[in-house]
């Protein structure tokens, strides 16, 4: 065989050459010593960052995280919002389910909240503020669209914010 002497460009560099130091078997062995590509068990944390532009998705659209829209989606390629659920099941079992299991009388908490200001720096809310709306719609097949709101739950703030220790004046409305 001849020996030919590659360009310069071509060499690997030292920190190259530093990740291959050890190797005593094929680099495909090694790495699937760590995560076999059929499968295995990761331990400790995983950090995945995506780049602008980038997703990360999970059987299609079992979990899609967008990192352009900064967007989580379940059951959809294609979330229009922070989070967005979608299915077609009929099961008695869906939707979202938030459980508590214990033995005292605690029960399951959804909670809102609400401020002005910036999550770093919140500021008070003041009265006219809602502070939480839940919203049902059903699609409009002439239009082609969600409607307008076809039954709403607001809490909205009715009077002077003090502090916290005096409550928050607040109306629930139907």
């Amino acid at each position: 065989k001849n020996i030919v002497s590659a360009p310069v460009a071509t060499y690997p560099s030292l920190t190259e050459l530093t990740y291959l130091k050890g190797v005593t078997s094929a680099l495909q062995t090694q790495l699937n010593a760590k995560l076999n590509l059929t499968g295995g068990t990761l331990t400790g944390a995983l950090s995945i960052t995506l780049a602008t532009g980038n997703s990360l998705i999970v059987d299609t659209n079992v979990l899609v995280v967008n990192a352009t829209s900064n967007t989580v989606g379940f059951g959809t390629a294609s979330p229009l919002t922070n989070v967005h659920m979608a299915s077609s099941t009929t099961a008695a079992e869906r939707g979202l389910l938030i459980a508590q299991h214990n033995s005292g009388v605690q029960a399951p908490y959804f909670n809102t909240r609400k401020s002005r200001g910036s999550e770093a720096s919140p500021s008070a809310v003041a009265s006219g503020d809602f502070i939480g709306i839940f919203d049902w719609r059903g699609y409009v097949g002439a239009t082609n669209t969600y409607g307008a709101v076809g039954a709403r739950i607001a809490a909205l703030v009715n009077g002077t914010v003090t502090d916290s220790t005096t409550g928050l004046p607040t109306d629930l409305i139907f």
